[in-house]
């Protein structure tokens, strides 16, 4: 089943779609961790561990 199929329609593919992708967020800043972690629909977190070192650091 693909896009181009016409038979399933737009929101068949965007079912199908939702359920194979990831939606990942990165954090990199200390003070927006908490803000990320609330968002809806995420399926991981990735640490951006320079970046976050850096803005623990201070």
């Amino acid at each position: 089943m693909t896009f181009e199929d016409p038979q399933i329609g737009i929101a068949t593919h965007l079912k199908t779609q939702d359920a194979c992708c990831a939606v990942i967020a990165m954090i990199e800043d200390a003070s927006a961790i908490d803000e990320i972690v609330q968002v809806e629909g995420l399926d991981a977190l990735f640490i951006g561990r320079a970046h976050l070192a850096v803005t623990m650091a201070t």
